[in-house]
């Protein structure tokens, strides 16, 4: 099964392979690249759509000239990228008046783990001295992605967020950088719909089932891989019914493990929704063995597949609506189901 989400520490990374990942929709959190298809925020499962500016067709548009001119006031300097007393005590401030979920520190929002930024540089807007502003980025050869974004609350009037990724767009096309990745889009949730404020003409957008990038004003709920997967879930759920078998849809609360822990040689299941079959689970070597099915929307196919589960066995009773949270299951083997639901 092809990964829905995956990651790899960062210390393994060099210009070229950072090109690589991002034209795959990889990004960079804290001290891993990781991709994602989903995104969960509170009950629902949205889609993440990866996004980057094709630089050669990129232009200013009059409001964001405008926004340029308007914050000519300050001086800007750009500098290797190395975490000092000024900038944590920016981000602390910073943290008071963001929405995005953050980690206490600069420190531990970039690295958590350990520190590594051989490839990371930093814009900073100064008023005077007073730092006002920090945007930090990491280069490749020929592309540059914008990793996080800080400033001071009391200039929130100048929008110095989107200043600085205009800024930060403007020198990877100076630099004649081919691409500036903005992370991901969340169709739906309007939180993430700034990053659609730079280009329509020169924004694209990946789609992981074809594996290629398009023009982002194309983009048409068709692709909507989330909504597809639950309709063929639903559509799978039905077989069941009608064929008297005993089963639950459920919402698979660890759709995105891939990300935060590595499984070695097993194979996890990141399938947003699956159905569990049958509840009288088998015991070999010492694990829990259960049956799913699950729809694989990058092989465009219905699979089952005996799976180990670790963690508390809920019973056909306790699993409900909610997303389910009580085990993680690895895949031993999958097949796919011969049989039409349409």
């Amino acid at each position: 099964m092809e990964y829905y989400a995956d990651s790899l520490p960062i210390n393994q990374m060099s210009e070229s392979k950072i090109d690589e990942l991002l034209s795959f929709g990889w990004y960079r959190m804290s001290d891993r690249f990781f991709t994602t298809s989903f995104i969960r925020f509170e009950k629902t499962i949205y889609n993440a759509i990866w996004l980057r500016i094709h630089l050669s067709e990129f232009e200013m548009s009059r409001s964001l000239k405008d926004l340029k001119k308007r914050n000519s006031r300050f001086r800007i300097e750009h500098q290797k990228f190395t975490i000092d007393p000024e900038a944590e005590a920016l981000f602390t401030k910073y943290r008071r008046i963001t929405t995005f979920d953050t980690m206490p520190t600069l420190h531990e929002h970039l690295y958590q783990r350990k520190a590594f930024d051989k490839f990371s540089y930093c814009i900073k807007i100064y008023e005077g001295e007073m730092l006002i502003a920090c945007g930090i980025y990491e280069k490749g050869i020929s592309s540059m992605e914008g990793l996080v974004s800080f400033y001071d609350d009391n200039y929130q009037k100048y929008s110095l967020g989107k200043y600085l990724i205009l800024s930060k767009i403007e020198y990877a096309q100076s630099l004649g950088f081919k691409y500036f990745y903005l992370g991901y889009y969340v169709p739906g949730y309007p939180k993430f719909d700034y990053k659609l404020q730079f280009s329509k003409k020169a924004t694209e957008y990946y789609n992981p089932m074809v594996k290629a990038w398009f023009p982002l004003i194309s983009y048409d709920s068709y692709y909507d891989e989330v909504k597809l997967i639950q309709s063929k879930m639903e559509n799978l759920a039905q077989f069941f019914t009608s064929n008297n078998l005993k089963f639950k849809l459920v919402k698979n609360a660890f759709f995105d493990m891939n990300i935060y822990h590595d499984f070695g040689e097993a194979m996890p299941n990141l399938i947003p929704y699956f159905i569990q079959i049958g509840f009288d689970h088998l015991r070999d070597n010492d694990m829990d063995v259960i049956t799913i099915a699950y729809y694989d929307s990058r092989k465009y196919s219905f699979m089952i597949a005996e799976c180990d589960l670790y963690g508390f066995v809920p019973t056909y009773e306790q699993l409900d609506d909610s997303f389910c949270d009580n085990y993680v299951l690895t895949i031993r083997n999958s097949v796919p189901m011969r049989f039409e639901t349409d």
